[in-house]
């Protein structure tokens, strides 16, 4: 074969994907801000795949991603830093399935030590096929307000040490720290949220963190924060800056003073009572107060529903105890209302708080059929996960101190 022919028939070499690392602690607005980055690329032509990550199947944020037509892949069991073969895997999938520009990974709300366990490993192990960006970590001001202790701010959350050491190790190790819910609260929030972290940054590590402020609602701030990540890939990473081995104790106890329930629900279709559909909002709202209160003195780190039929679905939320619920509608084909029929009604709940999991788990169990019993429809329980998870034991590890 001529050198001539050679030059034709191999072309320029492909361009690696970027993969994304989105970390931040349970109900800081990943999955929010997910979506939102898969628009933003969307809209700039380039395609977007996500992987979702948590200790079992059945969550909100997957159902949330398929219904807007996104490719997601999820990965369960344990955090990416101890399923990090699945997390390959599912990249790899994606990558042949579907040829994404982009892929952005959210790791469950608890992982922490991220950059040796995962964002180093895939650049030792990838480079070829991925870029891996600076780590991106989300901060919501109000629950981080919480964590500090003010009761100004928030004054019925009182978090755990452990819990809360837990969450300041997150936000140490951070490339880029973005505060999130830029629409829902107001400067004063902002900005004293921003000092607090700042002063806690310094006084830990010795130097100023890289900030940035979004609303994954609105899109305000989605382009600037990428812009950021970009100016920080060009300088090498400079690794974590403190040492956590000695905190391997508290991680492991933060993780077992959270439960975590996913419960699956639909509608008895043999029950033929009332007028024959369903208010979604109220229904979702309804349930989700109603948890809130029997939960009692319970800490809410995020409380989650995802409703849908044939038609239509929505999301709603609720990331602080007491606090307000956040709705979502997600129109499907010629859904116009939230009004939908009762057969094929179809719920996914997941929660995260301080407290014994089979009773968190009851608490939902009653709310569901109370709530219900005021629309005039059944629910029937189709699948229930309920557990504390276990220490995470991470894969690889490249430099750094991984929790183990």
């Amino acid at each position: 074969m001529q050198e001539s022919d050679l030059q034709q028939n191999s072309g320029p070499a492909p361009e690696p994907i970027r993969i994304y690392v989105i970390g931040g602690f349970l109900g800081s607005g990943k999955t929010t801000a997910l979506c939102a980055l898969a628009r933003h690329f969307a809209a700039k032509d380039k395609r977007c795949a996500l992987i979702t990550n948590d200790q079992t199947g059945g969550l909100v944020d997957t159902a949330v991603i398929q219904t807007q037509g996104i490719a997601v892949r999820e990965i369960v069991g344990g955090c990416i830093c101890a399923r990090f073969h699945d997390f390959l895997k599912a990249a790899d999938t994606l990558f042949q399935e579907y040829r994404p520009d982009v892929i952005v990974a959210e790791p469950v709300g608890t992982c922490s030590e991220l950059i040796p366990t995962v964002v180093e490993p895939l650049k030792k192990h990838t480079g070829e096929r991925y870029t891996v960006m600076p780590l991106t970590v989300l901060v919501d001001p109000v629950r981080q307000l919480a964590m500090d202790g003010d009761s100004e701010i928030q004054n019925r959350e009182t978090w755990p040490d452990d819990i809360r050491h837990l969450y300041e190790s997150q936000f140490l190790e951070a490339d880029l720290l973005v505060f999130t819910k830029r629409d829902a609260y107001d400067d004063k929030t902002f900005n004293l949220s921003e000092e607090r972290v700042r002063m806690c940054y310094y006084r830990k590590t010795g130097r100023e963190p890289r900030t940035h402020q979004i609303s994954a609602k609105t899109g305000q701030g989605i382009e600037d924060w990428l812009a950021a990540l970009d100016d920080l890939a060009e300088s090498p990473h400079a690794g974590s800056p403190i040492s956590m081995e000695k905190d391997r104790p508290r991680f492991a106890r933060a993780e077992s003073q959270l439960g975590w329930i996913n419960i699956k629900a639909s509608c008895n279709t043999n029950v033929r009572v009332g007028t024959g559909t369903c208010d979604l909002a109220a229904l979702a709202q309804g349930i989700l107060h109603r948890v809130d209160d029997l939960l009692g003195d319970r800490l809410i780190a995020h409380l989650k529903i995802f409703a849908e039929d044939d038609r239509i679905s929505l999301r709603a939320g609720l990331t602080h105890s007491g606090g307000s619920v956040t709705l979502e509608p997600i129109e499907r084909g010629d859904g116009r209302m939230l009004s939908s029929p009762v057969e094929g009604l179809r719920l996914i709940v997941n929660l995260r708080a301080t407290g014994e999991p089979k009773e968190m788990a009851e608490c939902i169990h009653r709310a569901l059929v109370e709530v219900a019993a005021i629309q005039r429809i059944e629910l029937e329980i189709e699948r229930k996960d309920v557990l504390i998870p276990e220490r995470p034991q991470p894969m690889v590890q490249i430099g750094g101190l991984g929790i183990t």
